[in-house]
């Protein structure tokens, strides 16, 4: 009995010391294990940001280096462009045609716009100068103070026919920008092109490139002055002085990076959220611990029976484990079983497929939706420009029949003074629909164009009355050219030719809370409810309907596409009068 009770203590004493030893090597293991994935996990990390900072990098140096590229070749063709010779030597030769001059310039202004849509990535404007006159686009908006001698002699050499020199940043001294530039001077002797590369755009084009992935970017100046902000409240400067390559923000862990952009020398400092992969090596480490115990506790319970069993299939999915946390990979751990290793490997097969799918999902719509975005809004912006110059040029050709018709009635009808009086009504009338090339003129000169088109109109139909009245206290007040005269052509040829060709049309300019109402009545024959229902339901939803009278929604169209969409044409019709009523913002004349 005796020896009996000693074989069992000893027995239990070699099974404490075999599970206190197991016990302790588990320890150990986790701790190395952990240890040594959450320094590798670090250093790849760490690695795999400046990786990429270096990949985009040396994307963004390759596109400013392509853009600057083929901005060089498009000023050298636009030095060398012998059309454009031709119409300066016209211009020289003879300085006093204005066709000469409005030749030139719409050929300068048309190269110009060509060049700015081209290079839209940098260049915010460009200007022309050739004999003290500056050439370019309608689009941009001339300072009052614009001196463009500065950018011409600023005491640096300048090599001739078509080289540039790049200035320093400097707010445009040319054209009203809420932007600083970097003119780009190209001098071809007898004259000059300057592009304004504006800093913003490229502010902009830089972040771009690092935003799809960094968390913040911030870029300043050489000296340090702040060019863009971050989204983060990052103080880099105190960092770098400290020596930390990271710090910590609203309780997130960022990893800080910076560079050095070529071109310019301006600085980018880049933040990095490391929280994610801090926060999936502690679940690993989590899941780790976990299974670690669960292979203590199996060890404790059939150590002498299922040890070899077990023993191979986890160490199978340990090194699996640290093979893709080391690799960055999602390789699946493959077991027949359904024991507790089996269901293990199930739940990290479907985590890593989850992980994979959410990473590619979430880079793919954040990339789509950048991309439709700014397609978007280049695509809106250069719609909007080139419906407004579509409708502005639809409106003279559509008057230019009808005039010439009335010139050839009155020339066979009623002799050569006739015809005189009604060229020079007509000239006129071409002169403000001409009017510099602006798309806007004072209502003062859009009324007065209005009467020359009415008077002209009463040769034909001299059945015809008309009458003028405007407030003037608005007649300084900035218009769009060519608003009145086609409502006047629609009451003439839909109201009053009609019923005979005889009637009145009444034109009242009045102001009210800040607005400018244009009114255009006629006493010819009525609109139908339907119809004219129909009428103001397309000029309000913004839809042209030509069978129905080109002029008024070539009108509204502009007004809406210049102002908004709650400014535009409204119709009326009784048996007494139908009226088009004109609503736009109040804008008064600058003053020089």
């Amino acid at each position: 009995m005796g020896k009996a009770k000693k074989r069992t203590k000893d027995s239990h004493s070699l099974l404490t010391e075999l599970l206190v030893s197991v016990l302790l090597l588990f320890m150990l293991s986790l701790l190395m294990i952990t240890g040594i994935s959450m320094r590798g996990s670090g250093l790849l990390a760490e690695e795999l940001y400046r990786k990429n900072l270096e990949d985009s990098s040396r994307l963004l140096e390759d596109t400013i280096r392509t853009n600057l590229s083929e901005l060089y070749s498009n000023a050298y063709i636009f030095g060398t462009d012998n059309t454009l010779k031709s119409y300066k030597q016209s211009f020289d030769a003879f300085s006093d045609d204005p066709l000469s001059y409005v030749k030139l310039n719409n050929y300068i202004v048309e190269q110009l716009s060509q060049l700015e849509a081209l290079m839209n990535d940098i260049i915010s404007s460009s200007v022309y100068i050739f004999r003290d006159n500056y050439f370019y686009t309608y689009t941009k908006i001339l300072r009052k103070d614009a001196d463009i001698s500065p950018l011409l002699n600023d005491g640096t050499d300048t090599v001739r026919n078509g080289i540039s020199r790049t200035l320093g940043v400097m707010p445009n001294p040319v054209f009203v920008e809420s932007s600083e530039v970097i003119p780009m001077v190209f001098d071809y002797t007898d004259s000059y092109l300057i592009c304004f590369i504006s800093v913003e755009k490229l502010a902009t084009l830089i972040d771009s490139y690092y935003s799809s992935f960094f968390d913040d970017v911030r870029i300043s100046y050489a000296d340090g002055t702040l060019l863009r902000p971050g989204n983060l409240d990052i103080d880099y400067m105190e960092a770098e002085k400290d020596g930390d390559d990271s710090v910590r923000v609203d309780g997130k862990e960022y990893v800080l990076l910076s560079t050095a952009f070529p071109f310019f020398g301006w600085n980018i400092d880049l933040a990095k959220d490391n929280s994610a992969v801090s926060a999936r090596l502690m679940e690993y480490n989590i899941y780790l611990t976990i299974i670690t115990l669960i292979l203590l506790i199996l060890t404790y319970v059939t150590i002498l029976k299922t040890y070899s069993r077990f023993r191979r299939p986890f160490d199978r999915l340990s090194a699996l484990m640290r093979e893709n946390s080391d690799n960055i990979c999602y390789e699946h751990f493959n077991y027949p079983g359904n024991n507790e290793i089996g269901q293990l490997g199930r739940l990290y097969n479907e985590m890593i497929e989850e992980i994979e799918n959410l990473i590619l999902q979430l880079e793919d719509k954040i990339s789509q939706l950048e991309e439709e975005k700014r397609m978007k809004e280049w695509e809106q912006e250069q719609k909007r420009l080139a419906e407004i110059k579509a409708l502005q040029a639809q409106i003279n050709p559509h008057f230019l029949y009808n005039a010439l018709n009335s010139i050839v009635w009155i020339a066979e009808d009623k002799g050569d003074s006739e015809v005189k009086e009604i060229t020079l009504r007509l000239a006129n009338y071409y002169r403000t629909g001409l009017s510099k090339g602006s798309d806007t003129i004072r209502l003062e000169e859009e009324i007065k164009h209005a009467e020359n088109y009415l008077w002209i109109q009463c040769q034909r139909y001299d059945q015809i009355e008309f009458s003028i009245d405007a407030r003037s206290d608005i007649l300084c007040a900035i218009v769009p050219k060519l608003i009145l005269q086609p409502l006047i052509e629609n009451a003439i040829y839909h109201g009053i030719k009609p019923v005979g060709g005889q009637g009145k049309i009444t034109v009242d300019a009045n102001e009210i809370d800040g607005h400018i109402i244009l009114e255009v009545s006629n006493t010819g024959e009525k609109i139908g409810k339907e119809k004219l229902a129909e009428l103001n339901r397309n000029l309000s939803d913004g839809v042209i309907d030509s069978s129905t009278g080109y002029g008024i929604y070539n009108v509204n169209s502009r007004i809406k596409l210049t102002y908004g969409t709650e400014w535009g044409l409204h119709l009326e019709s009784n048996d007494e009068i139908t009226k088009a009523t004109l609503t736009l913002p109040l804008v008064k004349e600058e003053r020089k």
